[in-house]
């Protein structure tokens, strides 16, 4: 895997072993393993795969999902396992930040081959710069194609990125992701801050994705529903459901109606093993009394009451471990069933030694 400089499209960084073509999917990842500097975990023995098409990353606040996107992008170094991707990545990240004074050109990263253009049809012959051109003869064309695909047709090349609404801003990162042909495209909430046209400027641009794999963190539900599946960060495992926010949703919600009737069936079995256990105590009781009184009329010999006595004792301690392994285990399953369920039913959710080499970030 080779991520583009985001400085020069038409030249990838250089190559980085650790990053091979993934054997399976698009993106594939293996046992991998994050924490942060401080110890905490994030991660830890995470595989999954992502195939082609666009897919959705949700869960609630906290859980690692901007945090397993820098993974992807090579912003961050695993503390174990391998992430494999094919293709050429690109990545925008939450918070787009450009410099003001800069131009629009400078930030697609494309003024370099313009300028090289111009002095070719001014006359020039050099070698360098037809190097700088390469096969990038429709530059101007596929830059402006980039650029109406996010909503911005008509936009200066030469303008300067300050005078840009923070909305166009990120209309403009994201186009230059589509521009330098990312096989791999990760979003990270790319609609916030962004008005209802802006929403549906990125909602085409995930609907229309014909690439490798896109993979977009978002709370935005229209948005979600133009993907074709959603993986859901819970407990540090990812779930993955097929179809969009609609279809998780509904999923989700079976999975809670089951996992209520699972605690309802638990309880209720804990409940029972609890009085069976009481019911038996009482039975020992009786027994031990019954048989203090017929040691009492008949006066059995010492070593004789004594054996009974000890014979009483191990029945009864086979009875009290019995009973005390089945309501230790119904309670256990109690437990298991409440943390399979959620702390929300309505499904409301919260989201605002493997070197990795760095991909495109698609602003500078």
């Amino acid at each position: 895997m080779s991520p583009f400089n985001p400085a020069n499209p038409a030249n990838p960084a250089d190559h980085n072993p650790t990053h091979r073509s993934a054997p399976r999917g698009v993106v594939s990842v293996s046992d991998l393993s994050f924490s942060w500097p401080d110890g905490e975990p994030v991660f830890d023995s995470l595989s999954f795969a992502v195939s082609r098409g666009a897919s959705g990353l949700v869960g609630a606040g906290g859980s690692g999902k901007s945090t397993l996107l820098r993974l992807l992008a090579g912003q961050l170094t695993p503390t174990r396992g391998s992430i494999h991707i094919a293709g050429k990545v690109a990545y925008l990240p939450q918070n787009v930040t450009l410099a003001p004074a800069r131009s629009v050109e400078d930030v697609l990263g494309v003024s370099q081959i313009r300028e090289a253009l111009r002095q070719i049809e001014a006359g020039s012959t050099q070698e360098a710069v037809y190097g700088i051109v390469g096969e990038n003869w429709d530059i101007e064309e596929r830059t402006m194609a980039a650029l109406a695909s996010v909503g911005l047709p008509d936009l200066d090349l030469d303008r300067a990125v300050g005078s840009l609404s923070g909305g166009e801003a990120t209309a403009l990162a994201l186009g230059g992701c589509l521009l330098r042909g990312a096989q791999v495209l990760l979003l990270d909430e790319p609609t916030n801050n962004l008005d209802r046209a802006g929403r549906l400027r990125v909602r085409r641009v995930v609907e229309g994705w014909r690439g490798g794999a896109l993979v977009v963190v978002s709370h935005d539900r229209e948005l979600l529903e133009a993907v074709e599946r959603i993986g859901e960060l819970r407990g540090g495992a990812l779930t993955w459901y097929g179809g969009g926010w609609s279809g998780y949703r509904a999923a989700v919600e079976a999975e809670q109606a089951a996992a209520l009737a699972t605690l309802r069936t638990a309880r209720a079995t804990e409940k029972r093993q609890a009085r069976e256990r009481s019911e038996a105590e009482a039975k020992l009781a009786a027994r031990r009394r019954s048989g203090a009184a017929a040691q009492a009329r008949n006066r059995y010999p010492k070593i004789i009451a004594e054996q009974r006595k000890r014979d009483a004792q191990v029945s009864a301690g086979k009875l009290r471990a019995v009973h005390a392994e089945r309501l230790a285990q119904a309670r256990d399953d109690v437990e298991s069933a409440k943390s399979s369920l959620r702390a929300d039913p309505a499904v409301a959710i919260d989201l605002p030694a493997t070197a990795v080499p760095p991909a495109a970030q698609c602003w500078s």
